[in-house]
């Protein structure tokens, strides 16, 4: 886990501000396991977004009281927990489970992950019919958790990767995070190693390589909403997703 220390805000400062113009112009002609984040051309209906928004908010006022990691992680930031496995009655317990299982076991590839998970039941621990829907229909082979978090004003993850050994065995095809922002004012900010700001727009589905470096600060005055979930890609679906998607992003620059 990260301890705060007040360096942590001046790297998270000295980060957002750096010209990553050569290695985005470097982008054009690297292949997908060099990209920082891709934006998938696919996204999550307004109608069902704003459902799964106010569910993130009902949730959100439950989870004021039980930070999964304390204030000491990431200052003014609540997990939420939809699905995952289920060892027992307490749900708290079973997300530590999951996080100590992706993150400490020796895990050599996906499939050997997929393999160590088949002999956990699933379920969902919060219901949201709009939620469970675009993910069933999202192309994947096996789906792990799916996490809600949320961003306080001022709420900030600092520079960082992330640690756990399933976004690294996943990360060289892209396949380490699916992220969703659910609700991002403009001011509210995620950085990544190579190209700095990410063009966030609410309710498109992106791929992170999380074992790049990153950080955010959610400088606006209200609370930033993400769905993020883990996942066994390994389809053609997903595959032609991506090629598709990266064709279309690099468009963009």
């Amino acid at each position: 886990m990260i301890k705060y220390n007040p360096q942590h805000d001046l790297l998270l400062e000295e980060f957002k501000n750096i010209n990553w113009h050569e290695e985005r112009q470097q982008l054009k002609t690297s292949p997908l396991n060099k990209f920082p984040f891709l934006p998938l051309d696919i996204k999550i209906p307004t109608a069902d977004r704003k459902i799964i928004f106010e569910q993130l908010k009902e949730q959100n006022k439950k989870m004021n009281e039980i930070p999964l990691f304390g204030p000491d992680y990431q200052p003014g930031a609540n997990k939420i927990w939809f699905y995952g496995m289920r060892t027992g009655t307490d749900w708290i317990k079973d997300y530590k489970e999951w996080y100590k299982i992706s993150s400490d076991t020796d895990i050599q590839d996906i499939d050997h992950l997929d393999r160590i998970m088949s002999k956990y039941d699933y379920e969902w621990k919060i219901e949201c019919p709009e939620l469970k829907t675009f993910i069933d229909s999202f192309p994947k082979k096996k789906l792990y958790s799916v996490e809600g978090g949320n961003y306080q004003p001022d709420g900030k993850a600092y520079v960082h990767h992330d640690r756990e050994k399933f976004n690294r065995v996943s990360g060289d095809l892209l396949y380490g995070r699916i992220y969703i922002p659910i609700e991002w004012e403009d001011s509210a900010s995620l950085y990544w190693y190579g190209f700095g700001k990410v063009p966030i727009e609410s309710g498109r589905v992106y791929v992170l390589n999380t074992r790049q470096i990153h950080g955010s600060h959610n400088q606006s005055t209200e609370h930033r909403y993400a769905v993020h979930f883990a996942i066994n890609p390994k389809t053609n679906k997903f595959e032609d997703l991506l090629k598709s998607s990266k064709q279309n992003f690099l468009k963009t620059f």
